[in-house]
Protein backbone atom coordinates (compact mmCIF):
# COMPACT_ATOMS: atom_id res chain seq x y z
CA UNK A 1 0.00 0.00 0.00
CA UNK A 2 2.71 2.48 0.98
CA UNK A 3 4.82 1.58 -2.07
CA UNK A 4 1.84 2.20 -4.35
CA UNK A 5 1.26 5.59 -2.70
CA UNK A 6 4.92 6.53 -3.21
CA UNK A 7 4.68 5.72 -6.93
CA UNK A 8 1.87 8.28 -7.28
CA UNK A 9 4.19 11.14 -6.22
CA UNK A 10 6.56 13.05 -8.48
CA UNK A 11 10.28 13.61 -7.93
CA UNK A 12 9.94 17.03 -6.30
CA UNK A 13 7.37 15.72 -3.83
CA UNK A 14 9.64 12.82 -2.90
CA UNK A 15 12.51 15.27 -2.31
CA UNK A 16 10.27 17.32 -0.01
CA UNK A 17 9.20 14.21 1.89
CA UNK A 18 12.81 13.14 2.29
CA UNK A 19 13.45 16.60 3.71
CA UNK A 20 10.63 16.07 6.22
CA UNK A 21 12.30 12.80 7.27
CA UNK A 22 15.68 14.52 7.69
CA UNK A 23 14.26 17.45 9.67
CA UNK A 24 12.47 15.14 12.11
CA UNK A 25 15.54 12.93 12.37
CA UNK A 26 17.66 15.94 13.34
CA UNK A 27 15.05 17.48 15.62
CA UNK A 28 14.27 14.31 17.56
CA UNK A 29 17.91 13.55 18.11
CA UNK A 30 17.76 16.66 20.29
CA UNK A 31 14.27 16.82 21.83
CA UNK A 32 14.52 13.72 24.07
CA UNK A 33 17.98 14.65 25.36
CA UNK A 34 17.95 18.45 25.55
CA UNK A 35 16.21 18.85 28.95
CA UNK A 36 18.39 16.06 30.37
CA UNK A 37 21.56 17.72 29.09
CA UNK A 38 20.48 21.10 30.38
CA UNK A 39 19.77 19.65 33.83
CA UNK A 40 22.77 17.32 34.21
CA UNK A 41 25.56 18.76 32.04
CA UNK A 42 24.73 22.48 32.28
CA UNK A 43 23.29 22.27 35.85
CA UNK A 44 20.38 24.56 34.98
CA UNK A 45 17.28 24.98 37.10
CA UNK A 46 13.83 23.89 35.98
CA UNK A 47 12.90 27.55 35.39
CA UNK A 48 15.96 28.09 33.18
CA UNK A 49 15.23 24.92 31.18
CA UNK A 50 11.66 26.12 30.71
CA UNK A 51 12.89 29.50 29.47
CA UNK A 52 15.16 27.86 26.91
CA UNK A 53 12.34 25.68 25.57
CA UNK A 54 9.97 28.67 25.57
CA UNK A 55 12.48 30.74 23.61
CA UNK A 56 12.60 28.00 20.98
CA UNK A 57 8.80 27.97 20.68
CA UNK A 58 8.49 31.77 20.47
CA UNK A 59 11.21 32.16 17.86
CA UNK A 60 9.61 29.31 15.88
CA UNK A 61 6.38 31.31 15.67
CA UNK A 62 8.21 34.44 14.55
CA UNK A 63 10.19 32.41 12.01
CA UNK A 64 6.97 30.89 10.68
CA UNK A 65 5.44 34.32 10.02
CA UNK A 66 8.64 35.66 8.47
CA UNK A 67 9.20 32.50 6.43
CA UNK A 68 5.69 32.53 5.01
CA UNK A 69 6.03 36.21 4.05
CA UNK A 70 9.38 35.66 2.34
CA UNK A 71 8.47 32.35 0.68
CA UNK A 72 5.47 34.00 -0.99
CA UNK A 73 7.80 36.53 -2.58
CA UNK A 74 11.11 34.85 -3.37
CA UNK A 75 10.14 31.18 -3.51
CA UNK A 76 10.11 28.31 -1.07
CA UNK A 77 13.35 26.56 -2.04
CA UNK A 78 15.63 29.30 -0.70
CA UNK A 79 13.63 29.72 2.53
CA UNK A 80 13.53 25.96 3.19
CA UNK A 81 17.30 25.73 2.77
CA UNK A 82 18.00 28.94 4.71
CA UNK A 83 15.86 27.74 7.60
CA UNK A 84 17.69 24.41 7.71
CA UNK A 85 21.10 26.12 7.70
CA UNK A 86 20.09 28.53 10.49
CA UNK A 87 18.70 25.60 12.46
CA UNK A 88 22.03 23.78 12.04
CA UNK A 89 23.88 26.74 13.60
CA UNK A 90 21.57 26.67 16.61
CA UNK A 91 21.82 22.92 17.11
CA UNK A 92 25.61 22.98 16.97
CA UNK A 93 25.49 25.85 19.48
CA UNK A 94 23.84 23.50 21.97
CA UNK A 95 26.84 21.21 21.54
CA UNK A 96 29.32 24.03 22.17
CA UNK A 97 27.94 25.91 25.17
CA UNK A 98 27.00 25.23 28.79
CA UNK A 99 26.26 28.83 29.80
CA UNK A 100 22.59 29.74 30.22
CA UNK A 101 22.74 32.95 28.15
CA UNK A 102 24.45 31.29 25.19
CA UNK A 103 22.11 28.30 25.36
CA UNK A 104 19.20 30.75 25.22
CA UNK A 105 20.67 32.25 22.05
CA UNK A 106 21.18 28.78 20.57
CA UNK A 107 17.52 27.99 21.30
CA UNK A 108 16.39 31.24 19.65
CA UNK A 109 18.44 30.49 16.52
CA UNK A 110 17.20 26.89 16.34
CA UNK A 111 13.56 27.93 16.66
CA UNK A 112 13.97 30.66 14.04
CA UNK A 113 15.52 28.21 11.58
CA UNK A 114 12.83 25.59 12.12
CA UNK A 115 10.18 28.29 11.80
CA UNK A 116 11.52 29.26 8.39
CA UNK A 117 11.88 25.66 7.23
CA UNK A 118 8.80 23.75 8.40
CA UNK A 119 5.90 25.95 7.20
CA UNK A 120 7.57 26.55 3.84
CA UNK A 121 7.95 22.80 3.39
CA UNK A 122 4.30 22.16 4.25
CA UNK A 123 3.21 24.94 1.88
CA UNK A 124 5.33 23.44 -0.91
CA UNK A 125 3.76 20.02 -0.37
CA UNK A 126 0.27 21.54 -0.44
CA UNK A 127 1.02 23.55 -3.59
CA UNK A 128 2.60 20.67 -5.52
CA UNK A 129 0.04 18.01 -4.63
CA UNK A 130 -2.82 17.60 -7.07
CA UNK A 131 -6.37 17.06 -5.86
CA UNK A 132 -5.93 13.34 -6.52
CA UNK A 133 -2.68 13.05 -4.54
CA UNK A 134 -3.16 15.64 -1.78
CA UNK A 135 -4.42 13.17 0.82
CA UNK A 136 -1.69 10.72 -0.16
CA UNK A 137 0.98 13.42 0.04
CA UNK A 138 0.04 14.50 3.56
CA UNK A 139 -0.35 10.92 4.70
CA UNK A 140 3.13 10.19 3.38
CA UNK A 141 4.40 13.34 5.07
CA UNK A 142 3.17 11.98 8.40
CA UNK A 143 4.83 8.64 7.76
CA UNK A 144 8.11 10.30 6.72
CA UNK A 145 8.07 12.47 9.85
CA UNK A 146 7.53 9.49 12.13
CA UNK A 147 10.18 7.40 10.38
CA UNK A 148 12.64 10.21 11.10
CA UNK A 149 11.49 10.41 14.71
CA UNK A 150 11.74 6.65 15.21
CA UNK A 151 15.19 6.49 13.63
CA UNK A 152 16.41 9.31 15.90
CA UNK A 153 15.50 7.33 19.02
CA UNK A 154 17.35 4.28 17.75
CA UNK A 155 20.45 6.33 16.91
CA UNK A 156 20.53 7.79 20.42
CA UNK A 157 20.12 4.36 21.99
CA UNK A 158 22.71 2.51 19.90
CA UNK A 159 25.21 5.15 18.77
CA UNK A 160 25.58 8.02 21.20
CA UNK A 161 25.63 6.17 24.52
CA UNK A 162 27.44 8.22 27.14
CA UNK A 163 27.98 11.28 24.91
CA UNK A 164 25.05 13.67 25.06
CA UNK A 165 26.98 16.43 23.24
CA UNK A 166 27.51 14.31 20.14
CA UNK A 167 23.82 14.31 19.26
CA UNK A 168 23.80 18.07 18.73
CA UNK A 169 26.67 17.85 16.25
CA UNK A 170 25.00 14.98 14.41
CA UNK A 171 21.70 16.87 14.30
CA UNK A 172 23.46 20.01 13.07
CA UNK A 173 25.12 18.20 10.18
CA UNK A 174 21.81 16.54 9.27
CA UNK A 175 20.31 20.01 8.96
CA UNK A 176 23.25 21.11 6.79
CA UNK A 177 22.54 18.13 4.52
CA UNK A 178 18.86 19.16 4.47
CA UNK A 179 19.78 22.68 3.39
CA UNK A 180 22.10 21.49 0.60
CA UNK A 181 19.53 18.96 -0.61
CA UNK A 182 16.90 21.68 -0.80
CA UNK A 183 19.08 24.19 -2.64
CA UNK A 184 20.39 21.70 -5.18
CA UNK A 185 17.35 19.52 -5.90
CA UNK A 186 14.18 21.55 -5.34
CA UNK A 187 12.88 23.73 -8.21
CA UNK A 188 13.82 27.41 -8.19
CA UNK A 189 11.49 30.16 -7.08
CA UNK A 190 7.91 28.77 -7.09
CA UNK A 191 8.45 25.85 -9.46
CA UNK A 192 7.10 25.96 -12.99
CA UNK A 193 4.80 28.89 -12.19
CA UNK A 194 5.77 32.46 -11.34
CA UNK A 195 5.56 33.42 -7.69
CA UNK A 196 2.16 35.07 -7.19
CA UNK A 197 1.92 38.77 -6.48
CA UNK A 198 0.62 39.19 -2.93
CA UNK A 199 -1.41 42.39 -2.38
CA UNK A 200 -0.22 44.51 0.53
CA UNK A 201 -3.50 44.06 2.41
CA UNK A 202 -3.89 40.33 1.78
CA UNK A 203 -2.60 39.27 5.19
CA UNK A 204 -5.30 41.31 6.93
CA UNK A 205 -7.86 38.91 5.50
CA UNK A 206 -6.50 36.17 7.72
CA UNK A 207 -7.88 37.77 10.89
CA UNK A 208 -11.32 37.89 9.28
CA UNK A 209 -11.41 34.12 8.84
CA UNK A 210 -13.08 32.98 12.07
CA UNK A 211 -12.57 29.21 11.55
CA UNK A 212 -8.88 29.82 10.92
CA UNK A 213 -8.57 32.00 14.03
CA UNK A 214 -10.34 29.33 16.07
CA UNK A 215 -8.00 26.69 14.75
CA UNK A 216 -5.05 28.95 15.59
CA UNK A 217 -6.22 29.30 19.20
CA UNK A 218 -6.70 25.54 19.51
CA UNK A 219 -3.26 24.97 17.98
CA UNK A 220 -1.67 27.22 20.60
CA UNK A 221 -3.23 25.10 23.36
CA UNK A 222 -2.13 21.86 21.67
CA UNK A 223 1.45 23.01 21.32
CA UNK A 224 1.46 24.29 24.90
CA UNK A 225 0.50 20.78 26.05
CA UNK A 226 3.07 19.23 23.73
CA UNK A 227 5.75 21.55 25.13
CA UNK A 228 4.91 20.21 28.58
CA UNK A 229 5.49 16.70 27.26
CA UNK A 230 8.90 17.52 25.78
CA UNK A 231 9.95 19.05 29.11
CA UNK A 232 8.32 16.66 31.57
CA UNK A 233 9.09 13.31 29.92
CA UNK A 234 12.91 13.64 29.78
CA UNK A 235 13.14 15.16 33.26
CA UNK A 236 10.94 12.43 34.70
CA UNK A 237 13.17 9.89 32.96
CA UNK A 238 16.17 11.18 34.94
CA UNK A 239 14.35 10.13 38.13
CA UNK A 240 12.83 6.86 36.91
CA UNK A 241 15.34 5.29 34.49
CA UNK A 242 18.82 4.01 35.38
CA UNK A 243 20.02 5.45 32.04
CA UNK A 244 17.96 8.56 31.18
CA UNK A 245 19.09 8.44 27.52
CA UNK A 246 16.79 5.42 27.11
CA UNK A 247 13.94 7.95 27.01
CA UNK A 248 14.72 8.28 23.28
CA UNK A 249 13.26 4.81 22.72
CA UNK A 250 9.89 6.12 23.91
CA UNK A 251 9.76 8.44 20.90
CA UNK A 252 10.69 5.51 18.67
CA UNK A 253 7.89 3.34 20.07
CA UNK A 254 5.41 6.21 19.81
CA UNK A 255 6.32 6.89 16.19
CA UNK A 256 6.05 3.21 15.34
CA UNK A 257 2.52 3.17 16.73
CA UNK A 258 1.63 6.23 14.66
CA UNK A 259 2.99 4.69 11.45
CA UNK A 260 1.12 1.42 12.00
CA UNK A 261 -2.15 2.96 13.15
CA UNK A 262 -2.34 6.08 10.99
CA UNK A 263 -4.38 4.75 8.08
CA UNK A 264 -6.79 2.82 10.32
CA UNK A 265 -7.31 5.69 12.76
CA UNK A 266 -7.75 8.25 9.99
CA UNK A 267 -10.19 6.13 7.97
CA UNK A 268 -12.22 4.68 10.84
CA UNK A 269 -12.30 7.63 13.25
CA UNK A 270 -10.92 10.99 12.14
CA UNK A 271 -12.73 11.24 8.81
CA UNK A 272 -16.04 10.63 10.60
CA UNK A 273 -15.55 13.49 13.04
CA UNK A 274 -15.59 17.25 12.68
CA UNK A 275 -11.96 18.51 12.67
CA UNK A 276 -12.44 20.50 15.87
CA UNK A 277 -13.99 17.45 17.55
CA UNK A 278 -10.95 15.41 16.57
CA UNK A 279 -8.70 18.14 17.95
CA UNK A 280 -10.67 18.20 21.21
CA UNK A 281 -10.22 14.47 21.68
CA UNK A 282 -6.52 14.86 20.87
CA UNK A 283 -6.13 17.54 23.53
CA UNK A 284 -7.83 15.35 26.12
CA UNK A 285 -5.51 12.45 25.36
CA UNK A 286 -2.42 14.65 25.45
CA UNK A 287 -3.44 16.21 28.75
CA UNK A 288 -4.18 12.81 30.28
CA UNK A 289 -0.87 11.42 29.02
CA UNK A 290 1.20 14.33 30.33
CA UNK A 291 -0.59 14.27 33.68
CA UNK A 292 0.00 10.54 34.08
CA UNK A 293 3.77 11.09 33.92
CA UNK A 294 3.62 12.40 37.49
CA UNK A 295 2.83 8.85 38.64
CA UNK A 296 5.30 7.09 36.32
CA UNK A 297 7.68 4.72 38.07
CA UNK A 298 8.93 2.55 35.18
CA UNK A 299 9.94 2.65 31.52
CA UNK A 300 6.66 1.08 30.43
CA UNK A 301 4.61 3.72 32.24
CA UNK A 302 6.67 6.43 30.54
CA UNK A 303 5.91 4.75 27.21
CA UNK A 304 2.19 4.60 27.93
CA UNK A 305 1.81 8.33 28.71
CA UNK A 306 3.37 9.80 25.52
CA UNK A 307 1.62 7.21 23.35
CA UNK A 308 -1.52 9.30 23.83
CA UNK A 309 0.21 11.93 21.65
CA UNK A 310 -0.70 9.73 18.70
CA UNK A 311 -4.16 11.29 18.64
CA UNK A 312 -2.62 14.73 18.14
CA UNK A 313 -0.82 13.57 15.02
CA UNK A 314 -4.07 12.59 13.39
CA UNK A 315 -5.53 16.00 13.97
CA UNK A 316 -2.70 17.84 12.24
CA UNK A 317 -3.58 17.46 8.53
CA UNK A 318 -6.34 20.08 8.63
CA UNK A 319 -3.65 22.69 9.37
CA UNK A 320 -1.70 21.79 6.23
Amino acid sequence: MIIQDIKKLDRTMLILLFGVLLSHLGTYLVIPMLPIMLKIDAALSLAQIGMILAMNAMSFQFGSLLGGFLADRIGRRFIIGLGAMIGAVGLIGFGLFNVFGLLLVASLITGLGNGLNAPSTKAAIAALASEETQTTAFSMRGIAANIGTAAAGLIIFFVVTGSSKLIFWIAGFIYVALALKSWFFLPKNCGDANCPVIPSGAYKEVVKNKPFIMFGVVSVVIWALYAQLTLTLPLRATEVLPDPSNVALIWTINSGIVILAQNVMTGKVIQRLHPLTALAFGMLFIGFGVGSLYFATSFFHLVWGPTNKTRKTYAKPISG
